[in-house]
């Protein structure tokens, strides 16, 4: 995704004007709806969802940094109707991680990978602990 739509907790890209940061926020939850829809991913009533964090090399890096990018992408998940709600009934993470480095991509970009598990419920419903990837 292009360095302007980018958003982290720190860093130049974490104190933007709220304008801005709304901005970006809306282009990422309309980019993750618009592939959610393009992939096909079907609706499921709870997920795990972990997110691989991809640079154009390998650094030392904070992947933690990226939660208000990965939570506007899992609210895009939700706009197209993959999971009900981002709640914790229904989402399992999201669990961020350091992925490969991609030399191809283009300087301050970035490609997030969003691995989504569906999940069920062994036990009773709202008994968290008993969830277990399907």
């Amino acid at each position: 995704m292009p360095k302007g739509e980018w958003i982290t907790s720190n860093g130049p890209a974490g104190r933007l004007h709220w304008a801005e940061k709304a901005r970006r926020t809306r282009r990422l939850r309309e980019r993750a709806g618009w592939e959610a829809r393009r992939a096909r991913i079907p609706a499921m009533p709870r997920a795990r969802i972990d997110a691989y964090i991809h640079g154009r090399f390998r650094r030392r890096v904070d992947p933690a940094n990226t939660y208000p990018t990965v939570k506007a992408l899992v609210d895009g998940l939700v706009d197209a109707r993959v999971l009900p709600d981002d709640d914790s009934r229904h989402l399992d993470g999201p669990h961020m991680y350091t992925g490969a480095p991609d030399r191809d991509m283009r300087e301050g970009w970035h490609r997030v990978t969003l691995i989504i598990t569906p999940m069920v419920y062994l036990a009773d419903e709202d008994d968290a602990d008993e969830q277990v990837a399907a």
